[in-house]
């Protein structure tokens, strides 16, 4: 129980069991265990309270079901980092306040391929 209570503690833990379910799954499918694969992707699963149910493929329960948790957990990450993470204060938005501004935005404000002044323009010196 220790071992798998330090492996859920690292960072990389979730990306390890994606990979792994990822091969699982390919090997899987591409096996004699390919028809079994396919069958319990069709195979009927209902959920019933009382008189009320929904039947639908396992598939669409996968689907579905893994994708609320996917927004959930993206929803719950995008959450912790506006508390308390890299998005919590302005200063380490961009490091200038300026929410809109990247990091990679080079010194004095300027955008890539931005004019520091008019090009083809007439010339900007004193009148004479």
């Amino acid at each position: 129980m220790h071992t798998i209570r330090r492996f859920l503690q690292l960072e990389s833990a979730g990306g390890i069991v994606l990979m792994a379910t990822a091969v699982l799954g390919l090997v899987c499918a591409n096996s004699p265990l390919a028809e079994l694969y396919e069958e319990s992707l069709d195979a009927e699963m209902s959920v019933r309270l009382g008189t009320l149910g929904i039947a639908k493929p396992s598939l669409l329960w996968i689907n579905d079901g893994l994708m609320a948790i996917f927004f959930l957990l993206v929803g719950l990450e995008i959450r912790r980092e506006i508390l308390e993470g890299e998005l919590s204060s302005p200063f380490q938005l961009g490091r200038t306040g300026n929410p809109w501004k990247c990091r990679s935005d080079p010194p004095g404000g300027a955008s890539p391929g931005a004019s520091a002044g008019p090009q083809n323009g007439p010339p900007t010196g004193p009148r004479r």
